[in-house]
């Protein structure tokens, strides 16, 4: 046997021993549920949620599942479909189905579209058709909560292909600009893409279209010739409303993937260098191996006074509590990136009163100007204005005696009962 195909039925064995493995983790995530008793929760209207993306704890996948679980279960009967990569445990707690192979992220941003969305149209599609019957109707609600360009078309081919008298209502919702992974020369084509299967969709009369933030809705709204309502940024807020807040102090913290979309370039430039000339703080990094860049990693992690969180946060009580052990919050985040798209981070920093960096022509910048925040807003997307801006930070944060206040109006305006509201009520519930 060659080299290659002994690769070749190595990978093959390792394919199907995962399968075998999370298909294990389906059928017990079923057993629990009915025993539990939600599989017979009869006269309760059924929620779907999809979720491609529910893989592990970390990011924004595994908080909106559990937002919308939560919110919504004492009412309705609720279902999450998740990927075959699911944690275990995380299925297991859910009550998920693992049904999806592919995530909603194209494999590179540099690919062709018309083979990516082909591929990833008919991974897509496999996964939906394995919904259970039993899950759909006309009085059931879908919702895929993160979608990207390359889940309408499968979308589209499910929901068109159902019987009238299977078809649940759809909730589409965006967190980012159609046109984020996919390249600028196909970008004609994939927005002919988007629009052909946007009308595919709402010919069913089940799908609405929904985003986080006003420059989102308006933008997709635009580009798919459709209404797209803007519904309120979903954060879990636990009963850390009621902790002391801290007093700021000269110490900076980064949190969620360090990616560099998000500045870890920039960080990487500009934090060895300050954090050896100002001795009098310190850095909380976060940087969880499977979300952030490397090479920045390593330059971050080799600097003074800096303590890199290379794991997930095991709760969000935790998370808060390392927010709240820093005076400033970093969110240098890529203008290009982020002009559309929100930030559940700078949103808890805002909250807890910590100080903020962030960059101009962001929707963080608007946000910041909005709250009146306690911020510095960076002139352009560089490492000298982040340098400039710490600098600033740091003799504001030396001199500050007085513990800032809770700001309550932050979490009323964002939070899961107001998202899982808003969702429902685009279905009239």
């Amino acid at each position: 046997m060659s080299a290659n195909s002994a690769g070749t039925l190595l990978n093959a064995t390792r394919n199907l021993r995962e399968r075998a493995k999370y298909y294990g983790y389906a059928a017990r995530a079923r057993v629990l549920r009915q025993i539990s008793g939600l599989a017979a929760a009869s006269g309760k209207r059924k929620v779907l949620i999809l979720d491609p993306g529910l893989i592990g704890y970390f990011g924004h996948h595994a908080e909106l599942t559990q937002i919308l679980k939560s919110t919504l279960s004492p009412r309705f009967d609720v279902r999450v479909y998740a990927n075959f990569r699911v944690d275990g445990q995380l299925a297991l707690q859910l009550g998920a189905h693992p049904i999806f192979y592919e995530t909603i992220y194209p494999p590179r941003s540099d690919q062709d579209f018309r083979s990516v969305n082909t591929a990833m149209t008919r991974s897509l599609v496999s996964g939906l058709g394995q919904i259970d019957t039993e899950d759909l109707s006309p009085t059931a609600l879908a919702v895929m909560h993160t979608a990207m360009i390359f889940q309408l078309d499968a979308l589209a081919e499910w929901i068109s292909k159902l019987p009238v008298d299977r078809r649940p209502t759809l909730v589409i919702v965006f967190h980012a600009p159609l046109e984020f992974g996919v390249r600028n020369a196909d970008w004609l084509m994939a927005v002919s893409h988007a629009k052909r299967a946007a009308g595919v969709l709402k010919e069913t009369g089940r799908v609405q279209f929904a985003s986080v933030t006003d420059r989102l809705s308006s933008r997709i709204a635009d580009q798919l010739g459709y209404p797209c309502t803007t519904l309120p940024v979903p954060l879990r807020w636990l009963d850390v409303r009621d902790a002391a807040i801290t007093p700021l102090h000269p110490a900076f913290g980064f949190f969620g993937g360090l990616r560099l979309e998000k500045g870890a370039g920039l960080l990487a430039d500009a934090l060895p260098g300050f954090a050896a000339l100002h001795k009098d703080v310190r850095f909380v990094i976060h940087a969880p191996p499977e979300e952030s860049d490397e090479a920045a990693s390593r330059s971050i992690s080799q600097a003074p006074g800096v303590s890199l969180l290379r794991t997930t946060f095991k709760d969000k009580r935790d998370y808060f509590k390392k927010i709240l052990s820093v005076g400033c919050v970093l969110l240098p985040y890529d203008p290009a990136s982020y002009a559309m798209r929100a930030s559940g981070v700078l949103l808890e920093a805002l909250a807890f009163g910590r100080m903020v960096i962030t960059t101009k022509g962001t929707w963080l910048e608007e946000q910041v100007h909005k709250w009146r925040a306690n911020s510095f807003v960076m002139s352009k997307f560089s490492a000298d204005e982040l340098t400039q801006c710490m600098a600033q930070a740091r003799i504001a944060l030396l001199s500050s005696v007085e513990a800032p206040h809770f700001d309550h109006e932050v979490v009323s305006k964002n939070n899961s009962d107001s998202f899982s509201a808003a969702v429902m009520s685009l279905v009239g519930d």
